[in-house]
């Protein structure tokens, strides 16, 4: 089976509809007569079409003579169009952006500042702590212990809506995805330089985040085991940059279809208004979220 773009679904489907204006229709029917794969499909989505429009108009056109001689009619309308109903449902399925579930949390430069910032965390010294923080203090809490409760404190923010408004010097993104899909993430700071802050390198298939849960850049504290024991390392999270006052942030998911981004999606846009249009027409599903700095 030939597989289409998800912007190609939608040219389909606007084209058949007749949604299609001049003269996005006549670049279409130039990409159709070049493109058998895509005329093929289009064919097939024009026949069902007809098959419903045959079957109800023969519907209605039947006599009243008898209302059970239009049973028949009636229900084979009925099925036709719910053939084109369900294929059509299974189309827009594909049309569809992945929506993963994304929260911005503010993050911090020091791990002590991290664990003084939940209650529950509050006073708690795993090892490797004071090497994070350059103090000599004594370990409270083993690492597996102290990971396994910030493992419940980030999965509870999964799904949470996120302030309109979130006052960080650096912030982190928890990520829920339903599928595997591919995630942008662009920062614009308020008269400054556009930066892409996932993925963090020049690679497009490190865009990919498979299903299940996740935090980017990544999760704030690690394990570490070596010959000196288990100790804890810290991560912090994505940087506002310094002076820039307000940093708009773009988070765009799209459903991975098996291939990597083409590098020029890791670009990011002059500004984040252009950004959210051209990752839109993209296919990508977009939140907005607004950070300002300390």
């Amino acid at each position: 089976m030939t597989r289409f773009h998800d912007e190609d679904y939608a040219a389909a489907g606007a084209f058949v509809d007749g949604e299609m204006a001049e003269p996005e229709r006549t670049r279409f029917e130039l990409r159709l007569a070049a493109d058998p794969a895509l005329a093929q499909h289009v064919e097939e989505l024009l026949r069902m079409d007809e098959v419903a429009r045959s079957a109800a108009r023969r519907a209605v056109e039947a006599r009243p003579k008898s209302r059970l001689r239009l049973l028949p009619a009636i229900a084979l309308a009925a099925a036709s169009v719910a053939v084109v109903l369900g294929v059509r449902a299974w189309f827009d399925a594909r049309l569809e952006p992945a929506r993963a579930q994304v929260a911005l949390v503010p993050s911090y430069e020091s791990a002590a500042e991290w664990i003084a910032s939940d209650p529950s965390l509050t006073g708690r010294r795993p090892p490797g702590l004071d090497e994070l923080r350059g103090a000599n203090e004594t370990p409270n809490v083993d690492a597996r212990t102290f990971l396994d409760a910030v493992l419940r404190l980030e999965s509870s923010r999964f799904g949470v809506a996120t302030p309109a408004v979130t006052t960080a010097a650096f912030f982190a993104l928890p990520v829920r995805a339903t599928e595997p899909v591919d995630v942008l993430v662009f920062g614009f700071p308020k008269g400054g330089t556009p930066v892409r802050y996932w993925p963090e390198s020049a690679d497009p298939s490190a865009a990919r985040v498979e299903a299940g849960d996740h935090v980017l850049p990544g999760p704030s504290f690690t394990l570490v085991s070596d010959p000196r024991g288990d100790r804890v390392e810290y991560r912090r999270g994505f940087l506002v940059p310094i002076g820039a006052e307000r940093v708009t942030v773009i988070v765009a998911s799209r459903a991975a279809n098996g291939s990597a981004l083409e590098a020029r999606s890791l670009a990011p846009a002059s500004d984040a208004a252009t950004a959210s249009s051209e990752l839109d027409a993209a296919g990508f599903a977009t939140e907005t979220f607004t950070v300002v700095e300390p």
